[in-house]
């Protein structure tokens, strides 16, 4: 009889814990990997994204031996329009530029310091990232959807450049090279106007 009852209060506890009601558990929202990426920069020192916490950034993909105008160089020459414009105008939050490597095999740290120099790219205003390649890859595409692939010793890619808030939050994409500084200008005025840091 005993045995009856202790089965019986067993299964009795079993559903009245089925049957109540769980409040779902209240969780942070997780940071986006591409935060905290593994780079490396042009000083051979580790980078992760989330270093530049409190800055607009605009992240651009490229490759520095890219051979075609309207790629790679493209992308650099509007990096650093922007970069002109910027610096005349006297708004804070910084704005940094970030621009990542989609060849880590050939753009080592020295490789993208010596491009860094001859193209003019402060130091303070620019920074270059390599890594392994898949950290790469897997920044590329979680950040921008941006997928590049090695073929005949070139590397093949969509050309994308995003836009970061202070906060680090993407709130501008910018595809095949089709932005003028102009615009990212706005898009930084707007943003700062909505979400004062």
């Amino acid at each position: 009889m005993k045995i009856f009852f202790l089965v019986l209060s067993l299964l009795v506890l079993s559903l009245t814990s089925a049957c109540t009601k769980k409040e779902p558990a209240v969780t942070e929202a997780a940071t986006p990997s591409y935060l905290t990426a593994n780079l490396i920069d042009q000083e051979g020192q580790p980078f992760q994204l989330k270093q530049l916490e409190g800055q607009n950034v605009l992240v651009s993909f490229m490759f520095t031996h890219c051979p075609l105008p309207e790629a790679c160089p493209l992308t650099l020459e509007l990096n650093k329009r922007l970069s002109k414009k910027w610096s005349g105008t006297a708004k804070k939050p910084k704005l940094h530029f970030v621009l990542a490597t989609l060849d880590p095999a050939n753009d080592s740290p020295a490789v993208l310091k010596k491009y860094a120099k001859t193209h003019g790219l402060s130091a303070r205003d620019f920074t270059l990232v390599t890594g392994d390649e898949k950290t790469l890859s897997d920044f590329a595409s979680q950040l921008a959807n941006v997928v590049g692939f090695a073929t005949q010793g070139l590397i093949s890619h969509n050309v994308k450049s995003v836009l970061l808030n202070p906060k680090l939050e993407i709130i501008a994409e910018y595809k095949d090279n089709n932005w003028k500084a102009d615009q990212v200008l706005e898009k930084i005025r707007e943003s700062s106007n909505t979400n004062p840091s």
